[in-house]
Order: structure tokens, then C-alpha cells, then sequence
């Protein structure tokens, strides 16, 4: 895990030592949601596993044991961490500091500011690596299943989705023009609990409709009821007691994609340009489809590989 994500847990935890403290602060269920998203933050790197668990040598065995010692390790860091900046800092400091690492290295060991420079620095690179890496396999697997054009799911000499990265990299790179951290961690822990609630949604209907399909590994009802309805509070609360034009946009831009799948999926429209596009975006890129592609879109790529020729 990174320390950047470490900002967001410490923010919900500071939330949540105001409750627990009764320091005259009146926190509604709305403050409880946004820390929870907020520090569930520092806890979202786990999805790494899941959307590369193609990628991942015997993932019915290497998932569950990276998460039974991955979690735990981290959630003790993590709190001893956060105990440290209170055994120094005194709640206003920590409040008022734009950067409380800085802070508290100040007072412990000042020569040494430059480490904990270098470490968030180090943490931005590798944490912009790994979502990278994660989120351009959404968009690879969507490509195959021909839920997205054709043109994501092909790779290039080093077995790599260019265009998927790009198109990641693209998106990121809006989102980042805000200058507001907190704001920014909380609405995409908004989106990512709106996701996996509808993961564990699909997850139980194919349970009880596709009950034989293959299953690496089985998650047990309790923690799927249980994210449905942690998903339902940390979506619901903030909306319903405060709701803003923010969150608005925000499920307009998620369900978004519902646009996409109609026109692209389930009208399944075709167009010629979208071939020319496709063409010209594998000469830009130096992509092609790869070898293991399923039959439902090789039909396609013979299709794309004649215009080609």
C-alpha cells in the first residue's frame, strides 16, 4: 500500500476520534459515511488483485492469501501510524497542517523532512503505476466481451493495451485538474462503492441463476449482503441528507456507461467509420488483436483485418 493513501484513512480517522472523544463536535450519520469513504480509501488497492487476477498465477489460491495478510499488515501500520501523530500532534495541529507527515517529522526528527518527501513521491509514482495497470485491464476484459469497441483489447509488442492506458491516462488527467484532495478521494470512493455494490448485486444473481458456472474461489453470503448494505449507507446517507448538485453529476457520469452498453451492446450498432477509426488507431498505436481471442469477436477482427489489407 501506499503512503498517499494513508491520507485518507488519517482524515476518517480524525472524524471518528471526534466522535469517540466528544469534543463538542456534532457528527452526523453524513460525517460517518464521508470519513468511512474517505479512509476506506486507504484500503482500495486491494481491487489491484481483482482486475488483474487474469494475469495472476493461481488466483483461486494467491487472492485469498494475499487479502488474509495483506489487510491485517496494513490496518496495523496504519493505526500505529495514526497513534504516532497523536502521541506528537495535538488535534489543531493536525487539523490546521496541509501536510501532517511533514508535521510530524518537523518535530521528531527535522534534518530528516526530506524522507518523507521522497516517500510520498515514490508512493504518487507506484500508486499511479498500479492503478494504471488495474484500470486498463477493466477495458481490456470489457473489449473482449464485446462491451467496448474492439480497438482496447489489442495489444502490442510487449503485450501491453495501449490504447486502453491511454484512454485511462486521458481520464485521469480531467479528474486531476481539481485541486481539492478531499473532495476528489470522497467522490471516487462515492464510485467505487456504487461499482462494487452492483458487483455483489451480479455476483448473487449468477449465483442462483448460473449456479454451476466455474468459481476460482467462493465468497460466503454474509460478506456479500454485508458490502450490499455498507454500499447502500455509504452511497444513500451523504445523498439524502445532504444532496448536492456534485452527486448528480457524479451518478450522471456513472451511469454513463449504460448509454454505452445500449447503443454498443445491446442494439448492436455498426458502423463504418468506427472500422476506419479502428484501423487507424492500430497504425497509430502498433497494436493488433491477440491470438486468444474468443470466436464471437475473432468474427470481427477478420472483418477489421480485410480493410486493413
Amino acid at each position: 500500500m501506499q503512503l498517499l493513501r494513508a491520507i485518507g484513512f488519517f482524515h476518517g480517522n480524525i472524524l471518528l476520534f471526534c466522535v469517540t472523544t466528544g469534543a463538542g463536535i456534532f457528527v452526523s450519520p453524513k460525517g460517518i459515511a464521508e470519513a468511512f469513504l474517505q479512509g476506506l480509501f486507504a484500503y482500495s488497492g486491494t481491487s489491484v488483485l481483482i482486475n488483474i487476477a487474469g494475469e495472476i498465477k493461481n488466483p483461486g489460491e494467491n487472492i485469498p492469501k494475499s487479502l488474509i495478510t495483506v489487510l491485517p499488515t496494513v490496518a496495523v501500520i496504519y493505526i500505529l501510524v495514526n497513534i504516532s501523530y497523536l502521541a506528537v500532534l495535538t488535534p489543531q495541529e493536525i487539523i490546521s497542517t496541509d501536510a501532517v507527515a511533514v508535521t510530524w517529522m518537523d518535530k521528531v526528527i527535522p534534518s530528516m523532512q526530506w524522507v518523507i518527501s521522497f516517500g510520498i513521491s515514490t508512493s504518487i509514482v507506484s500508486n499511479m503505476c498500479c492503478t494504471i495497470l488495474s484500470a486498463s485491464r477493466l477495458f481490456y476484459t470489457a473489449s473482449q466481451e464485446g462491451q467496448l469497441p474492439l480497438i482496447f483489447s489489442m495489444l502490442n509488442n510487449y503485450f501491453s493495451p495501449t490504447v486502453a492506458i491511454t484512454q485511462i491516462i486521458i481520464l485521469a488527467s480531467f479528474l486531476i485538474m481539481s485541486s481539492d484532495l478531499i473532495n476528489l478521494i470522497k467522490y471516487s470512493g462515492l464510485a467505487t462503492w456504487v461499482l462494487r455494490g452492483l458487483y455483489m448485486i451480479g455476483l448473487l444473481k449468477l449465483r442462483y441463476q448460473e449456479p454451476n458456472l466455474p468459481r476460482p474461489y467462493k465468497v460466503h453470503l454474509p460478506f456479500v449482503l454485508g458490502s450490499i448494505a455498507i454500499s447502500l449507507f455509504l452511497i444513500l446517507t451523504p445523498m439524502i441528507q445532504s444532496p448536492t448538485v456534485e452527486y448528480i453529476y457524479g451518478f450522471i457520469f456513472i451511469f454513463s456507461g449504460l448509454l454505452c452498453y445500449w447503443l454498443h451492446v445491446h442494439l448492436n450498432q455498426h458502423y463504418v467509420c468506427f472500422d476506419k477509426v479502428t484501423c487507424y488507431l492500430q497504425l497509430l498505436f502498433n497494436v493488433s488483436p491477440p491470438e486468444d481471442q474468443d470466436d464471437g469477436i475473432s468474427t470481427e477482427e477478420t472483418h477489421l483485418e480485410e480493410i486493413v489489407l
